[in-house]
């Protein structure tokens, strides 16, 4: 599960560098959407590394920011531009919502297990001779 983790940072910390850099000529791209979304997806990245119970929601919000983030593209809207094309974006962000929503049910079930196996091993009777 933490491969996992780690996998959703390091696409999260990519799209937000491709959100803010222009490759070829590499240049800073100083639009006010692009770096909200540049923002947005690292202070996601973060929250999802610290494993709070406030972390979901903000890897979400960013997911959601960077799916909005390619419709406002389509169009070049509140001052968003984003590299390539917008549909990438909008998938991308999908996708990380899709995969966030994966491991937080993945870590529930692990929770949820050992939690039973505690109950289990409270609620067993001594054993006769120790």
């Amino acid at each position: 599960m933490r491969s996992s983790v780690a996998y959703l940072v390091v696409l999260m910390i990519m799209l937000a560098v491709f959100a803010s850099v222009r490759l070829n000529p590499l240049e800073v791209i100083a639009l006010p959407g692009n770096l909200v979304l540049c923002a947005a997806l690292i202070v996601g990245a973060v929250a999802v590394v610290l494993r709070r119970p406030w972390s979901y929601a903000v890897g979400l919000g960013a997911a959601l920011l960077t799916a909005l983030g390619g419709v406002l593209s389509l169009r070049a809207w509140l001052g968003t531009n984003l590299p390539g094309h917008p549909v990438v974006w909008i998938v991308a962000g999908l996708y990380i919502a899709f995969r966030l929503t994966l491991n937080r049910h993945a870590e529930e079930e692990t929770r949820r297990r050992l939690e039973d196996r505690c109950r289990l091993r409270l609620d067993e009777p001594p054993s006769p001779g120790g």
